[in-house]
């Protein structure tokens, strides 16, 4: 089992790393990933990641040598906060798709569709472990809330 994160410090150790439990076989695999989470099953990671000849990041999936990647996303604005669903077949991310606040969407890890969870804000979605509900902060009280994982059953949890 490997440890997957992100280091962003503006010089060039900044992008994807991964590592043994224990610390060592530290190893960059990509200069340019943000967010990383393992999909389940698979020993491939999911990121946020700029396309080639634009800022704006996409979902990303790539092995670990950061050689073969994936599009998952294909908007024209920015995606952030990939997590995989516990067994691996969804992904669920903030975008701002829709040029207002960041929502939640969820897409199949093989980026066919793509379904908006939330309306009003949502950002840093989670899910929970059987994979049944969803966490995330809503942006426009700053609340957390939850959700069935197809969007339905909102509830506050914080106040």
């Amino acid at each position: 089992m490997k440890i997957a994160w992100d280091i962003s410090t503006g010089d060039s150790i900044m992008g994807t790393w991964i590592m043994n439990q224990d610390g060592s076989d530290k190893k960059r695999v990509y200069p340019y990933g943000r967010m990383p989470d393992w999909l389940p099953g698979s020993g491939l990671l999911v990121y946020s990641g700029p396309s080639e000849g634009t800022s704006e990041s996409q979902i990303w999936i790539m092995d670990t040598t950061g050689n073969n990647r994936s599009r998952i996303t294909n908007f024209n604005i920015a995606n952030r906060y990939p997590k995989a669903s516990p067994d691996g077949s969804k992904i669920v991310f903030s975008s701002h798709a829709d040029g207002q606040a960041f929502r939640v969407w969820v897409v199949n890890s093989d980026g066919s569709n793509p379904i908006k969870l939330t309306e009003t804000g949502g950002d840093k979605p989670a899910w929970s472990p059987d994979g049944t509900k969803i966490v995330y902060c809503n942006t426009v009280n700053g609340h957390l809330w939850t959700m069935n994982s197809d969007g339905s059953n909102k509830k506050q949890l914080t106040f």
